[in-house]
């Protein structure tokens, strides 16, 4: 580990903030069990009583018909396929219902790349369950997702990302390498990336576009911990 690095570390651990380069430095570093160490120093820190929760959620896929191709997903189908879907109403709820019924507090709502399924489609997808479950967390959309939005409704980031907030989209993780590069480097060209409400971090850092836009309720200070890990219910269908 570099001695930048273990700067950083030490700095993070002492609770305090690091800039955005820092941050982003660390990440680029890929040292994982440096940055754990780190983190659990922190939590430890923060959280010294000897338990630790669990935030109870479930995956649901709300369809499995894509464009994209990737090479590694054996989920996904192209359209017209016969084992393609679209999650309906009833199926969905019920995996709601299931989910609350067995503690969990939120669902992580991701698909893929559907043609015909729009940006007004997805709106009112999040509003029907924030509206029979105003409970749940929405934790939704990977950024290939946002950006296929972009493009089938021309729409700019910000739009998409306003819209899917107010229509009841809580939280959403965005990372690098999950966004992919060509996207990342299109969605930093536009305007609304560099001055936008999200200043291009949506498709720079893990964690930072939604959370951005739409703060979470109970914010989290600089360097603080999470005394928290996740269980997903279920696997994707």
């Amino acid at each position: 580990m570099s001695s930048t690095i273990n700067r950083l570390l030490d700095k993070a651990v002492a609770g305090q903030r690091l800039n955005p380069g820092e941050g982003l430095r660390l990440l680029e570093s890929n040292d994982l069990a440096s940055l754990g160490r780190a983190a659990d120093a922190v939590t430890r820190r923060l959280h010294p009583e000897p338990s630790r929760t669990y935030n109870v959620d479930r995956n649901v896929n709300y369809t499995n018909v894509c464009t994209s191709g990737c090479r590694f997903c054996a989920f996904s189908h192209p359209p017209g396929h016969a084992d393609g879907y679209v999650i309906d109403r009833h199926e969905l709820y019920g995996k709601i219902e299931e989910t609350i019924r067995l503690g969990g507090d939120q669902i992580l709502l991701q698909g893929g790349m559907h043609p015909e399924l729009d940006l007004p489609w997805c709106e009112q997808l999040l509003r029907d369950i924030k509206q029979r479950f105003p409970q749940i967390n929405i934790h939704g959309f990977s950024p290939p997702e946002i950006y296929h939005f972009t493009k089938v409704n021309k729409l700019s980031l910000r739009e998409v990302l306003e819209r899917l907030r107010a229509a009841g989209l809580g939280s959403g993780d965005f990372d690098r390498r999950r966004f992919g590069e060509k996207a990342i480097a299109r969605c930093q060209d536009s305007p609304e990336a560099k001055h936008g409400p999200t200043g291009g971090q949506l498709v720079k850092m893990s964690v930072s576009g939604i959370h951005v836009i739409s703060p979470l309720s109970h914010p989290i200070p600089p360097a603080h911990g999470y005394a928290c890990c996740q269980r997903p219910l279920d696997r994707p269908r």
